[in-house]
C-alpha cells in the first residue's frame, strides 16, 4: 500500500513538473472562429543583444536586460470547417511606426523555411486580437500563413534558428526557450 501511495505522488509531481504540451482551444467571440494555439510558444533571443550583454553591466539593461526577444506561436483558425494555420510572431521591443510587412526565415537542421506576413486585418483571419499577453506597448506582432506540414517541419527540426527581417534590417536570433515539442502537439491535433 505503501508504494502505491508512493508512486502515485510521484506521479503527480512529475505531472505538475511537466509543462503541457497539449494545444489550448477557445473561440473567438467577436469573429466566430474556433481557435487552436500552441500551449507555449518557441522564444527566440537576439544574437546582437547576447553579444552586447557581454560587455555592459546588468544595470544598463534593466531588469529584463533589454534583450530582443520573439515569441512564435503556431495557430489554427478554424471557421466553419476552413482550417488555415499561422505562424504568429511577437517581437518584445519593437518599433511601432517601423513597416507593418515582415519576413520570417527559419533555419532547421534540413534547410530553411521563408514566410512573408500578412497584411490582412486581424479580423479578416478570424481573430479579434492578439492570441497573448503583448510584453510591452511597444510590442509587434505579425501573421504568417503557413500550413500543417511546415509546423510539422519545425518542430521536428533538429536545430532551430530564426531571422527577421523588417524593412532592410535583419536580425538574427537564437533558440532561448523550446517549444516544439508543443508545436508538434498543435500540428498533430489538426484535421
Amino acid at each position: 500500500m505503501r508504494a502505491i501511495a508512493i508512486l502515485v505522488f510521484a506521479t503527480f509531481l512529475n505531472a505538475c513538473a511537466t509543462p503541457g504540451v497539449a494545444p489550448r482551444e477557445f473561440l473567438d467571440e467577436q469573429t466566430a472562429a474556433t481557435i487552436t494555439v500552441v500551449a507555449e510558444p518557441v522564444i527566440f533571443v537576439g544574437t546582437s543583444s547576447l553579444a552586447a550583454r557581454v560587455d555592459r553591466p546588468r544595470s544598463e539593461f534593466g531588469a529584463t536586460g533589454n534583450r530582443d526577444y520573439l515569441e512564435l506561436y503556431g495557430i489554427d483558425v478554424n471557421r466553419m470547417g476552413s482550417h488555415q494555420q499561422y505562424f504568429v510572431v511577437q517581437k518584445w521591443l519593437g518599433d511601432k511606426g517601423a513597416s507593418v510587412t515582415a519576413v520570417l526565415e527559419l533555419q532547421t537542421g534540413e534547410g530553411a523555411v521563408e514566410l512573408r506576413s500578412t497584411d490582412e486585418d486581424l479580423r479578416k483571419l478570424g481573430l479579434s486580437g492578439p492570441i497573448a499577453p503583448e510584453f510591452s506597448k511597444s510590442s509587434q506582432w505579425w501573421y504568417f500563413p503557413t500550413d500543417t506540414a511546415t509546423l510539422r517541419r519545425v518542430a521536428g527540426a533538429s536545430g532551430l534558428v530564426a531571422n527577421l527581417t523588417v524593412g532592410d534590417q535583419r536580425t538574427a536570433y537564437a533558440l532561448f526557450s523550446d517549444g516544439r515539442a508543443q508545436l508538434g502537439a498543435l500540428a498533430s491535433a489538426l484535421p
